[in-house]
Formats: C-alpha cells, structure tokens, sequence
C-alpha cells in the first residue's frame, strides 16, 4: 500500500524545498551546534521565511530528528567505521541527549562471527533499539541481523528500502531508483561531448520513509497512525 499527499509538481516543489532547509540547517548545525543555531538564522541562510521553515519542520524536535537522520543515512559516507566513529562523536551524542533524550551505543562487527557477541553486548547495555549502517557485511548478512533484532524484540532502522525485506521495522535514505534515473542525465551529456570531469558531482534529492508493519506485529510494536501518515510506503 502506497500513502501519498500531494502529487505531480506541487509535491516536488516541497521535497526540494524541504530538502534545502534541512541542507542548509545540516551545515549550520554543523559549524554551530545546536545549542548556537536558531530557526531564524537558517531561514535566513535558506532564503525563506521562519514560518516556511515551520511549515516543513513542525517543531524544533522534528527539525532536530531530521538533521540527526540525515546525518546517519545520508551523509555520503561509505566507509561503515568512518561513520560510527562519527555518529559516536561527543557532538553528536550530546545532540541526541540533549535534545531527543537518546544514547547511543556504538558496536562494530567485521563478519556474521561478531553478531551474537554484538547483540548480547546490546542486551547488557539494554538497548531498547537497533540502527544499522551499511557495510558489506549488514547488507549480505541482513536477514541473520533482523532475526536477532525480533529475538530480542529490538526495532530496527535500516538506510535503504530494499533492505527490507529481510524483516527490518523501518528505513530511511535516498531513493536509489531516482539515483539511477538520474544517472542517465550524465549518459546523455557525456554522449552529447560533456567532459565526465566537468560534471557536478550531486548529492541524492529524493529520500523515502518506509514502515514494514509486518516486522511491527513480530515484536508486538504499534505504530502511532501520525507516523505512518509521514511514511512514503507502508509494508502489510
């Protein structure tokens, strides 16, 4: 089942909107922290009005999730250490305590060998929840992660939709279908005579939320209806 809202260009011309706000706040946030960034400096910095700023981000949490989220499944980086050291860092713990109420744990595994020993570290330190970043070992090995997640009754949020299907609770990142979409743009202008090197690299535009209610029911979790209202796609 797919739920939608607005359609066609009025749709687009708000994730694009949306989008720059949360960029332009990512990168405020990033220099500033959130302690030192106010929503009027990055309407500012966006071109827009305070009230747009509120129109796409409810309130102030909602903001904060949205850069904390960004951060995790969208900050371009493909080396899986390099981005649990980051999501570790101490500005960043402090962003999710302080502001969502959050700890982060951070545990590595290097092969399927690692994950019983990384789970019963998580139930020690009674995690109440699972993030996992992609690797190639998470994205092999997904169904034996989200097995051990419904063992222990763990929600799990996953950056790609297609990772899914393995029985993960929820994901949030680009659209890689979009991506590939796009791509044929640079075909075409590299088979027009542009020169690879002269083209902008871009970042994705187009990001989904997807809830798999299924994986919900397995581990006795409801979701809110204003959740799955927010959802691009919900799994039954």
């Amino acid at each position: 089942m797919t739920i939608e809202g607005a359609t066609g260009s009025a749709r687009m011309a708000g994730e694009e909107r949306r989008l720059q706000i949360l960029a332009v706040a990512v990168s405020l946030f990033s220099q500033k922290g959130f302690r030192g960034t106010t929503t009027k400096e990055i309407a500012q910095a966006a071109g827009v009005s305070e009230a747009m700023v509120f129109r796409h981000f409810a309130t102030k949490q909602e903001l904060y999730s949205a850069i904390l989220d960004h951060k995790a499944c969208a900050s371009g980086r493909f080396d899986p250490a390099e981005t649990a050291a980051d999501l570790s860092g101490p500005s960043f713990q402090s962003a999710l305590h302080d502001q969502l109420g959050i700890k982060l744990q951070s545990i590595e595994v290097r092969s399927p060998a690692d994950f019983e020993n990384a789970f019963k570290a998580g139930v020690r330190k009674q995690a109440g929840a699972l993030l996992v970043l992609q690797s190639a070992v998470t994205n092999t090995h997904r169904k034996s992660i989200a097995e051990l997640a419904t063992k222990n009754r763990w929600p799990t949020m996953w950056g790609e939709s297609g990772l899914l299907d393995a029985g993960g609770l929820m994901s949030y990142g680009p659209n890689y279908a979009d991506l590939f979409r796009r791509a044929a743009t640079y075909v075409d202008k590299i088979l027009k005579g542009a020169k690879p090197a002269d083209l902008p690299v871009e970042q994705p535009k187009k990001f989904e939320f997807i809830i798999n209610l299924k994986a919900a029911k397995q581990i006795g979790l409801t979701i809110p209806p204003n959740v799955l209202a927010r959802a691009d796609r919900v799994i039954r």
